[in-house]
């Protein structure tokens, strides 16, 4: 009895619980980095169609399963993990939608729809049915239908039907607690902008508050920044990014935006390749569990982690109406410069626009790598403003292309200090560290963010690391508006 006693003390102190206590100080979480298979392309007809969702679905039924069985409370897929961004327009992909109830509407499908309706919505049912089974909430990333008619309409498409790219979540027991429609396409031809651009989130039973965005998203204010600063500390992130180093990396992004805003993010990405993979779990900008597929090859990876509790009091009653934070619109110049590291001088700066960098570093081994620094200021493709301070690898020895994954190097940086200085003359910025090592992976630890002046005309950001113990394919600082 004594050592029973003693093992269910030791089993609720790794709950988090402690005496007196009815709030923990974690709660369990799993992100799935999944490739879906497909086995017809577009063309498809509605038989072929479920076909692909049922064949994902099995997947997702063993990883749900899977995480259940470690106690874990939430579990979010990748956006497009059903079926793949593969679509060309809006008829190519209608076999794949289903319609999507609002939460308001208190829909359970497992127990509420007919027979009718768990044919016509399988991903419903199915992830409603395994919500429940399971006992977990569920995050995933599907294509919500919804009919419309010019009469009551008068923004109705003439195809008669709205088409998004729709996060649904799941409570623990099967209802449709919430859905978020994308706001910021990244060229999907195959969904509709939404008319209602309002950020969403959720409660749980487990106490956390949890703010919902997709891919591109991450890049604007709105609608994950503007959760943020209404008390969000927990986001449910599902994408399908498109990785182009230096620039943006699916985990620096990631570890970036979790660092500056203080926040966890469970975000859960496509396995498919190096040039769409990257998933992680992160607090606070520390790494929590972390998965790059650097290869070309699909790769499959699902990640747990307890997660620590950043707000114990709770958002029910912080938001109320939210209101958006304004994006700042620009003209379309862009200046781009880079300089390539001279490695018997041990410093390089580089000043162009309304930016100033530079590069202070050591190095105990020097190699015949190239290394540039690398400055941006003002519009960067597709689609937004940007500033851009960083050290890149190069692929060749002029430095017209950045090194590839995976990235050997042969030039050790004992100590790198990187320094930016960005204008406020065109508006606030919001600037991330963006740092990953030679696979494409976010470094765990070792650097430290800092703000070292901010003024009324511009603001000084830095990044410092030593004793880095990997290769540095991108140490840089990346503001937006």
């Amino acid at each position: 009895t004594m050592k029973i006693g003693l093992v269910l003390i030791i089993i609720l102190v790794h709950l988090g619980y402690t005496n007196g206590s009815k709030t923990p100080d974690f709660y369990r979480a799993a992100v799935v980095e999944y490739a879906p298979i497909l086995k017809y392309y577009p063309p498809i007809t509605q038989f072929q169609a479920n076909k692909i969702i049922e064949t994902n679905l099995k997947y997702y039924k063993q990883y749900i399963e899977n995480a259940s069985k470690e106690k874990t409370q939430i579990i979010v897929f990748p956006e497009y993990g059903i079926f793949s961004p593969i679509w060309p327009n809006k008829s190519s992909i209608f076999p794949l939608l289903e319609i999507v109830p609002d939460a308001s509407q208190n829909v359970n499908p497992v127990l509420d729809f007919d027979e009718l309706e768990k044919e016509q919505s399988p991903i419903l049912y199915t992830i409603s049915k395994l919500a429940r089974e399971n006992n977990i909430y569920v995050v995933v990333d599907m294509g919500d239908l919804q009919y419309c008619d010019k009469l009551d309409d008068i923004n109705c498409p003439p195809d008669g039907f709205y088409s998004f790219n729709t996060q649904v979540v799941f409570s623990n027991t099967g209802l449709i607690l919430q859905k978020y429609h994308k706001i910021n396409l990244y060229y999907e031809n195959e969904y509709d902008y939404p008319k209602d651009k309002t950020p969403k989130h959720f409660n749980t039973s487990f106490g956390v508050t949890f703010g919902l965005g997709i891919c591109f998203d991450i890049i604007f204010k709105n609608p994950m920044q503007t959760l943020q600063k209404y008390g969000i500390t927990d986001f449910v992130y599902s994408t399908w990014w498109v990785n182009t180093p230096p620039f943006l990396q699916a985990t620096t992004m990631q570890l970036g935006w979790s660092y500056v805003m203080g926040v966890n993010i469970l975000a859960s990405g496509s396995g498919a390749n190096w040039f769409n993979s990257g998933s992680g779990i992160y607090s606070g900008g520390n790494v929590l569990d972390i998965h790059y597929n650097h290869g070309y090859e699909k790769m499959n990876q699902m990640m747990i982690a307890d997660v620590p509790i950043l707000n114990k009091l709770g958002t029910k009653n912080i938001i109320k109406e939210i209101k958006f934070l304004p994006e700042i619109q620009q003209n379309n110049v862009v200046r781009i410069e880079t300089k390539i590291l001279n490695y018997e001088e041990n410093f390089v700066s580089l000043d162009i626009g309304t930016v100033n960098c530079r590069l202070d570093y050591s190095t105990n081994y020097r190699g015949n790598s190239t290394y540039a620094l690398v400055v941006v200021d003002g519009y960067y493709w597709p689609s937004f403003q940007c500033k851009y301070c960083g050290l890149f690898k190069c692929s060749k020895k002029n430095c017209t292309e950045v090194a590839k994954y995976p990235v050997y190097g042969d030039v050790a940086f004992d100590n790198i200090v990187l320094t930016g200085e960005f204008s406020k003359q065109q508006g606030e910025l919001t600037t991330f560290p963006i740092i990953s090592e030679g696979y494409g992976l976010s470094f765990k630890q070792g650097w430290d963010y800092t703000i070292v002046n901010d003024s009324i005309s511009s603001t000084q950001y830095q990044i410092e690391a030593s004793g880095l113990d990997k290769t540095i394919h991108n140490f840089a600082l990346f503001g937006r508006y």
